[in-house]
């Protein structure tokens, strides 16, 4: 066969490929973009659905995606989403603290704890663990608890003024209000447009 025709047919048959790898990463720079939620979404899901995916890339695509239903408040698919992300890659604290944070969305506070324990004891650092597990125990009325873990969140992000703002209402519930004029006041130092730290103090 003449070498030109050869060429020919060997561009025929790499085109669709070429086209199908363009296509994939398309995809996945939509799952990672800022594009509406339905957009993301759909992106993801067939980020997901391709085959020879990298784990990391799965992760990131079960990620991405979770993050466009929490913005429609879907958090029940945020959670179906985790899962798929932990069974990829088992015992991630981000996963398990955002989980924690889906189910408090869902009102599932005690399964949120389990979640939040199990960040901690993976990773003591995991500072959203702490705050996660602070508020938590304070739905719950659990205010000494919520005190340990407040104080633990702070201690590993002092520059952060939520942590601030979570102990401030821990203090306010268990009827210290001088501490918890201070937390408010500390976290609205760092950051002026806390609405839940103007209200307490």
């Amino acid at each position: 066969m003449p070498r030109l025709v050869v060429a020919a047919v060997m561009a025929l048959l790499c085109a669709p490929l070429a086209v199908l790898a363009q296509s994939d990463e398309e995809n996945w720079r939509r799952c990672a973009s800022r594009d509406a939620p339905d957009a993301v979404i759909a992106a993801c899901t067939a980020v997901i659905q391709q085959s020879g995916s990298s784990t990391d890339r799965l992760v990131g695509a079960h990620y991405n995606r979770a993050h466009a239903y929490a913005a429609m408040d879907n958090h029940a698919r945020v959670v179906a989403d985790l899962d798929a992300a932990l069974r990829l890659k088992p015992g991630n604290p981000l996963s398990l603290t955002w989980r924690g944070d889906a189910y408090v969305a869902m009102g599932q506070v005690e399964r949120a704890i389990e979640d939040y324990s199990t960040a901690i004891a993976i990773d003591a650092n995991a500072s959203p663990a702490w705050y996660g597990r602070c508020n938590a125990r304070t739905r719950l009325g659990q205010l000494d608890q919520a005190m340990v873990d407040c104080n633990e969140m702070i201690a590993r992000s002092p520059h952060i003024a939520f942590g601030y703002d979570s102990r401030g209402r821990v203090h306010l519930l268990a009827g210290r209000l001088d501490a918890a004029i201070a937390d408010f006041d500390t976290a609205l130092k760092m950051h002026a447009r806390i609405a839940s730290a103007l209200y307490g103090r």
